[in-house]
């Protein structure tokens, strides 16, 4: 998992640094890489794991591609977020820190201490992204 992430977080660096111009056959294999790593952590979550996990893993995936999309897009505009923009990501910040408490409620084999830890450690990660940016 590691290499992966460390792929993207290359790549991601780069295309705010310099945008797609020069965009060397490097970066394009990094970015193979963690497309390759992305998708095999995704079929190894429905192969090893039950398919519930396997769908939170996606969920967490497509809530780190919308911040990584809406973070480049901040960087792009001079740093700048339209509102509507902004209300969504709070909704959907929101929406992402109260699913897992409430999973947490439905699920037999979760604690709700379990739940509310979860909750606090997205958003604690919520408050950090939004630091970085």
């Amino acid at each position: 998992m590691v290499p992966t992430l460390v792929h993207g977080i290359f790549v991601a660096v780069r295309i705010v640094d310099r945008g797609f111009e020069d965009f060397n056959i490097l970066y394009k294999v990094f970015l193979g890489i963690f497309v390759f790593g992305v998708l095999v952590m995704s079929l190894c979550m429905f192969l090893f794991v039950r398919v519930v996990e396997g769908v939170v893993m996606i969920c967490c995936f497509l809530v780190l591609i919308w911040f990584a999309i809406q973070g480049y897009s901040y960087a792009k505009n001079d740093f700048y977020i339209r509102p509507l923009w902004q209300v969504i990501n709070v909704i959907l910040a929101f929406l992402v820190v109260i699913s897992a408490a409430v999973v947490s409620i439905f699920k037999d084999d979760l604690a709700s201490y379990a739940g509310v830890s979860f909750s606090l450690m997205t958003l604690l990660l919520v408050f950090w992204l939004y630091a970085l940016m």
